[in-house]
């Protein structure tokens, strides 16, 4: 294999196949890996508007998957998220020639894909980054290029996370400090990760001092304050608390410091004596020790050893450095947790790969000139920039043939996949939400606004196990009622008082039943509720009619094949 783009193809099906196969079973066993994607689509489902809903950066990662039509697609987008993240690790490995075989390097190519696919190969927030560090690796190494990267994080900071706008400041700063050949009184800077602890150290204690004196609060006060809460409490194992406690602003900032340096040194993590938080610490170990020591490979290519290795390559190798050291500074102010820490830290892995591929890449040619195994062959670098848009097309070129088998073989594995899935029909009953009125057209358009407020709360009822349990009875089912809530989705396109009902089920029959029993019984009970309400009088809260009844439906609604074999087809 000599081909950077087949090592990426081939790794980029690893995280697939892991996304797909083993994410569910892991998830099954440890739990917590899917909390993102179930708010996700709990937003998705709902009848407002994503953005509506004032969810933060759930809601643009929700309003970005409906955008893509991926809202009723969980394989879609699980096989999206993997293609993205690899993507990623793939334009690395392109850009530096690939990884050495028996170095840290290859295991960290390794890694990622396993990550990838455990933690974005779902309804994930981590795409958006993804897509990021897409843009990212493929800038040239140059100040033009240096500008998209800090606006490309900046952009990151105002349109899904205010956090990206501290990493493009802090990314500004490391860049530089990597970059530096002497210090301000002239001597000549010594490259030793301690020199790189020292600088994360103080990024981190200038970062917290920043928020307190911003804020007024604490430095890990966001961390915290997170953390107080009652379901947080509930998962006290992997909870990020405090190290130690000191007069303000002393107490935050030293520990988002021990944060910041326990990410590298995870002693919090092996003192939890669990084969699962020492798996967890072992990564972050393998993970942020590899940035460190690339980090201070950058120095010293700036420093000592400029003059052997290419401009081009120097500069590669501390962007790759920088961006993530930058993130796990700001990761000591914001992380509540180790688990969600390394799910966050998951797109930044492909840059790492990258950084030590070009640390190792010239240490090997320092040391050993002979007998080099590697995965794949490096092709010679010229010190000057060169047009990656016509070394990616020459890749495509040579491997034209190959990607043509590979699109046929994932075509057919997709719909392999769709044909050993479970069919699966959706039937929709529709119900009209409407207000009682004296005629009257200001009474009329109040009772328009309370019928469209009142939406929201029906399709919640709509998938209770009170409402599940009068669907059961009335049809005979053998299902609890948790298990019939779950076959139900309502809700509502915006500014409508049309409540949709759907139900899904492995038979078209069936569908159709649950649909219009779901609708009829979702009527009786908002009746019952208005009137215990209002035991006085009539109710003037909306009531349910019917609108129109569901039919059987004449094809399945999932498995989607055409879009299965699409995406297969791509991802070959």
């Amino acid at each position: 294999m000599n081909s950077p783009l087949l090592v990426a193809v081939l790794l980029g099906t690893v995280a697939v196949v892991v996304g797909l196969v083993a994410r569910a079973t892991i998830t099954g066993r440890f739990g917590g890996f899917g909390n993102d994607a179930g708010t996700i689509r709990e937003i998705m489902t709902s009848p407002f508007s994503a953005m509506d809903l004032g969810y933060g950066s759930y809601s643009v990662i929700a309003h970005f998957y409906t955008a893509l039509g991926m809202e009723d697609a969980p394989t879609a987008a699980s096989v999206f998220g993997a293609v993205i993240g690899s993507t990623a690790l793939g334009i690395v490995l392109v850009r530096v020639g690939g990884v050495h075989a028996g170095r840290i390097s290859l295991v960290l190519a390794l890694a990622t894909p396993v990550l990838i696919g455990l933690y974005q190969a779902t309804y994930t927030k981590e795409i958006l980054i993804s897509l990021g560090m897409i843009v990212i690796v493929l800038m040239p190494v140059n100040l033009a290029g240096e500008i998209v990267v800090v606006a490309a994080l900046a952009l990151l900071g105002t349109e899904y996370r205010t956090y990206w706008s501290i990493v493009a400041v802090i990314y500004v700063v490391l860049r530089l400090l990597l970059a530096r050949r002497t210090t301000v009184s002239g001597r000549r800077i010594t490259a030793t990760p301690w020199r790189v602890l020292r600088i994360l150290a103080l990024l981190s204690a200038l970062a917290g001092l920043a928020v307190w004196i911003g804020t007024g609060d604490p430095a890990d006060y966001f961390r915290t304050a997170v953390n107080e809460g009652e379901a947080r409490q509930a998962v006290t194992g992997s909870i990020i608390g405090r190290f130690i406690d000191l007069p303000e602003p002393f107490g935050g900032v030293v520990n988002v410091v021990l944060t910041t340096m326990f990410f590298i040194v995870p002693l919090p993590m092996a003192a939890k004596f669990s084969p699962y938080y020492l798996v967890i610490g072992l990564l972050f170990a393998l993970i942020w020790i590899s940035a460190v020591a690339a980090a201070t490979a950058t120095t010293r290519a700036h420093g000592t050893d400029r003059h052997r290795i290419p401009a081009r390559d120097r500069r590669m190798m501390a962007r790759f450095a920088a961006v993530p050291l930058s993130f796990l500074v700001v990761q000591g102010l914001f992380e509540p947790d180790w688990g969600s820490a390394l799910r966050h830290a998951t797109p930044m892995v492909p840059l790492i790969v990258g950084a030590v591929a070009l640390m190792e890449k010239y240490r090997t040619q320092q040391t050993e000139h002979t007998n080099q195994k590697r995965i794949p062959m490096t092709t010679p670098s010229s010190p000057s920039e060169q047009n990656h848009l016509a070394t990616y097309l020459g890749y495509l070129r040579t491997s034209f043939w190959m990607l043509i088998v590979g699109a046929v073989i994932g075509g057919l594995l997709g719909w392999g996949a769709s044909a050993l899935m479970t069919k699966q029909y959706t039937a929709t009953s529709q119900l009209y939400v409407g207000a009682a009125n004296t005629g009257n057209s200001t009474d009329a358009y109040r009772g328009t606004l309370l019928s469209q407020s009142q939406v929201g709360t029906y399709a919640e009822i709509a998938t209770s196990r009170a409402l599940g349990e009068r669907v059961a009875r009335d049809l005979g089912l053998d299902q609890s009622p948790a298990e019939v809530a779950s076959m139900l989705t309502a809700g509502a396109n915006r500014d409508t008082v049309i409540l949709n009902i759907n139900a899904v089920a492995g038979d078209a029959e069936e569908a159709r039943d649950l649909a219009n029993s779901a609708a009829a019984q979702l009527t009786a009970m908002v009746a019952e509720l208005n009137t215990t309400t209002a035991p006085d009088g009539p109710s003037s809260a909306p009531q349910l009619a019917p609108l129109n009844d569901a039919l059987t439906p004449d094809a399945p609604s999932s498995p989607k094949i055409l879009q299965n074999v699409g995406i297969g087809a791509g991802a070959g």
